[in-house]
C-alpha cells in the first residue's frame, strides 16, 4: 500500500481487538464469546398457540405448521408437494418454490417434524395449495385467514424455527 495514505490504529486511538480467528493449534469450536449484551428475542417470532389453531382451517393450518416445523417461507409451504419433497432425511425444495429460484434442502431432525410431514403426505391433492384451487387463491385464502386471525402475516413462524435452529447449532440465544 502507499504509506502515509491512512493513519495508523495507533495514531487514531484504536483499541486493539482480540482475534478469534482458527489458528491450527485451536479447535473448530470457538471459545466463549467476550461479554456483551444479552441478546433478546425477537418480537416478530411466534409459534402456534391452542388459540391461533383453533382460528383456523384444518389444511390452512398444516400449511402454517409446515412453516414453523421447518421454517419454509409462505410460498414453499403452499407449493410443496410432500410426496415429491420428502426423500427420508431431508425435504428438498424444487426451485419453482423457493426464494429467488434457489432449490434448498431441509433436514428432518425430529419425530415432530416428521409426523407433520406424513400428515402432508397424506393430504389429497398435489401441492398443499390445491384444496383452494391454485396458488393465487391460496395466497388470498392465507392472508384472509390470518387477518381474520389477527395476524398481519406469519413470517414470525419462519424467525420462531431461525431462532430455536440457531441455539441448537451454537449452544446459544440468537442475536
Amino acid at each position: 500500500g502507499k504509506p502515509g495514505l491512512f493513519e495508523s490504529n495507533d495514531v487514531l486511538g484504536a483499541v486493539k481487538r482480540p482475534s478469534y480467528a482458527h489458528t491450527p493449534e485451536s479447535d473448530s469450536v470457538p471459545g466463549p464469546l467476550p461479554p456483551g449484551p444479552v441478546p433478546k428475542p425477537d418480537a416478530r417470532a411466534f409459534c402456534l398457540t391452542p388459540e391461533i389453531r383453533a382460528s383456523f382451517h384444518p389444511r390452512m393450518l398444516l400449511v402454517l405448521e409446515m412453516q414453523q416445523a421447518f421454517g419454509l417461507r409462505r410460498e414453499e409451504a403452499l407449493k410443496l408437494v410432500p410426496l415429491t419433497a420428502d426423500k427420508g432425511r431431508y425435504l428438498v425444495l424444487e426451485s419453482g418454490w423457493c426464494f429467488r429460484g434457489k432449490p434448498r434442502l431441509v433436514p428432518i431432525r425430529t419425530p415432530e417434524q416428521r409426523a407433520i410431514l406424513n400428515v402432508a403426505r397424506a393430504q389429497p391433492g398435489v401441492s398443499l395449495s390445491a384444496y383452494w384451487g391454485n396458488y393465487k387463491k391460496a395466497v388470498n385464502a392465507y392472508e384472509r385467514i390470518c387477518a381474520k386471525a389477527g395476524l398481519t402475516g406469519c413470517n414470525g413462524l419462519r424467525i420462531h424455527y431461525a431462532q430455536a435452529r440457531y441455539a441448537e447449532l451454537t449452544g446459544f440465544a440468537a442475536p
